[in-house]
């Protein structure tokens, strides 16, 4: 597993899942403050609209066998696990045992607070190395200053050769191509309202 902690929101985390061609093993650390369900949510929503593909949400409980059992049957193609907080030093040694049937094809998200990745690291050391990312949960690094926002709506506007108020009325008008660019445009422009 991979130690550099880079600081994500759900929009990159999302766009991380989308861009990759294999599936993901992503480990998710939430600080003391965030709500692990909360994160979970948002992520959820953020991959169902930008990678889009199918993505669910798995809770965890307190049973290993459970939660792999509910992976395997997942058709998703992404699964976003929360509540693996409860499991004691037995359930991630049995989590660590059931790797091997945790499928290979489907981009993992674990979302876990610090404690839990620690026990991660101590009692399921081999799907810790299992997961080939680690990122640190942070709301706001998604934000963009306004100077980068109307950087990315000039680019947006070059590329397309049409202005942002062009593509709204077309959005308005349902006429936009299904282009993930022409969503973060809107997105960009605060008219998510429009997106279909």
């Amino acid at each position: 597993m991979s130690t550099d902690l880079l600081p994500v929101g759900a929009t990159e985390l999302a766009l991380r899942l989308r861009n990759r061609p294999d599936a993901a093993r992503i480990v998710l650390r939430v600080n003391g403050t965030d709500d692990p369900a909360a994160v979970t949510a948002e992520v959820v929503g953020a991959v169902a609209m930008i990678a889009e593909v199918e993505v669910e949400r798995a809770t965890a409980g307190s049973d290993a066998r459970t939660l792999v059992a509910a992976l395997t049957a997942s058709r998703a193609a992404v699964v976003v696990v929360d509540g693996v907080n409860s499991f004691d030093a037995v359930q991630w040694r049995r989590f660590d045992w059931l790797r091997s049937r945790l499928p290979t094809d489907v981009s993992l998200v674990l979302v876990l607070d610090h404690a839990s990745a620690a026990r991660l690291e101590s009692d399921a050391p081999n799907l810790a190395s299992w997961m080939n990312a680690t990122y640190t949960w942070d709301a706001h690094a998604d934000e963009l200053s306004e100077a980068e926002r109307q950087t990315r709506l000039t680019e947006l506007e070059r590329w397309s050769g049409s202005t942002s108020a062009e593509i709204v009325a077309r959005a308005e008008r349902g006429e936009l191509p299904a282009d993930a660019r022409y969503r973060d445009w809107l997105i960009l422009l605060d008219r998510g309202d429009l997106l279909a």
